[in-house]
């Protein structure tokens, strides 16, 4: 009888926030919307604050207090000083509400900061009266993506491509939009447009090399992604190489099984494991390969490997059950047939309880209970935003303290799980739940 092997997806973790929990929410952001994997990919590919006031030059400003205000937020904002830079920009758009350039850079601002609602009035205030604004329709359209508005969004996009033809950003934006209304074809002509007008930004590669992954052209991902790993390996981040090594991978398991093939995927998934060792779906695949060339000891090995990490997941245990059996070890293998079946009991209560969760989105009693079987689950990425969100409402609760160092000790953040110790120590209550509603 043939083992049952099971595919895993990748679990990534993307730092651009600040705080004590910065991993923990980008990896929730990107859990919470695994449809729009590319434009996670393409996110944050604007050019950074200063960057982006490079090009204005300061030339739509017709005032000189407005353009001194400009010019101190673009020094704040060089010496990270973000809140300074804003209320810089903000009095220079209060000097000259018609400025486009403090427009531009607070939009930019709010974009770069997880802020794209404060971007939208601004932006649509340049689209009504200054559309051939150069990179205000592509920057609208990315605020329209962040904010989950696809419909407008691609009329943006495609406003932005007729106005500016040689935006990299704009065709990338409109070939991700394509791709979530499952235009595929569309999406990968915008995105090799993209990348052909900017050769350089990996993300824009990678969201090709998704697309026509998506369009199962392996041959197409493949040439995609040599031309990063191969060519711009040094000036690419380890994260966005990690990513190529692992859709390389993903291209040569979903091929034809031939011995070659999966050695050459095998191969492809380590290097992007080496790169972000946080990448544990990489490891995942790693074991899966093994088990289907008839390597069960290695297959174990790496599978057990992600049970000590605390990154299994169900898949993990069928495929671990699958192994023991196949070594002949039954009761272990009974194990890891029991816990497979946890939790996939667990999946059914964390469903039950989003579900009760979206009527009632301030309970912190289901949210807590949510956290709480994310956790016992291994999902940090859900787990994350909903501790931190019940820790606002009850950051004394030891029952919510408890679940913070369980989370913060995953994460592999000592120094915070040990500030929720001392704060659980301090309350003299380890006693038993007691979150309200």
């Amino acid at each position: 009888m043939p083992t049952k092997v099971t595919s895993t997806l990748p679990q990534g973790v993307e730092t651009s926030s600040s705080g004590s929990s910065a991993r923990s929410r980008n990896a929730a952001r990107a859990k919470r919307r695994p449809d729009r994997r590319r434009l996670a990919l393409l996110s944050g590919i604007g050019a950074l604050l200063v960057g982006a006031a490079l090009p204005i030059h300061l030339h739509y400003q017709s005032g000189r207090p407005a353009r001194e205000h400009v010019r101190q937020g673009i020094a704040l904002a060089a010496a990270g000083k973000l809140p300074e830079a804003e209320r810089e920009w903000r009095r220079a758009l209060q000097a000259d509400p018609e400025n486009r350039a403090p427009q531009l850079l607070l939009s930019r601002l709010y974009l770069d900061t997880d802020r794209a609602d404060r971007a939208l009035p601004l932006l649509e205030g340049l689209r009504a009266t200054a559309p051939q604004t150069p990179h205000a329709l592509c920057t609208l359209a990315e605020a329209y993506a962040r904010t989950e508005q696809d419909g407008r969004g691609v009329e943006a996009a495609r406003q932005a491509v007729v106005l500016e033809p040689n935006c990299a950003r704009a065709h990338a934006l409109l070939g991700i939009f394509q791709g979530n209304a499952h235009d595929m074809r569309g999406a990968i002509a915008e995105l090799s447009r993209a990348a052909a007008l900017d050769p350089s930004d990996p993300k824009i590669t990678l969201s090709l090399a998704q697309a026509q992954m998506d369009e199962a052209d392996f041959p197409a991902v493949e040439r995609t992604l040599r031309a990063l790993t191969t060519r711009a390996p040094a000036s690419a981040p380890a994260h966005s190489l990690a990513q190529a090594h692992y859709l390389l991978g993903m291209a040569y398991a979903r091929r034809t099984p031939t011995p070659e093939n999966r050695r050459t995927a095998i191969t492809a998934f380590r290097r992007a494991a080496r790169l972000d060792p946080s990448l544990t779906g990489a490891d995942a695949e790693i074991g899966r390969l093994l088990l289907l060339s008839g390597d069960a000891r290695g297959a174990i090995q790496t599978f057990e490997d992600l049970r000590r990490r605390g990154a299994s997941t169900k898949e993990t245990y069928f495929n671990l059950a699958g192994a023991y059996r196949k070594i002949g070890d039954t009761p272990r293998a009974s194990r890891m047939t029991q816990e497979a079946k946890r939790l996939t009991d667990l999946d059914a209560r964390r469903a039950a309880l989003r579900k009760r969760l979206s009527v009632e989105p301030t309970n912190g009693r289901f949210a807590l209970e949510l956290a709480e079987a994310a956790l016992a689950a291994g999902d940090l990425p859900e787990a994350a935003p909903l501790v931190d969100a019940v820790l606002q409402m009850h950051p004394r609760d030891p029952r919510v303290l408890r679940a913070a160092i369980t989370l913060y000790d995953r994460l592999g953040e000592p120094v915070t799980a040990n500030t929720f110790r001392q704060r659980l120590t301090a309350s003299g209550n380890t006693g038993g739940p007691d979150a309200q509603r």
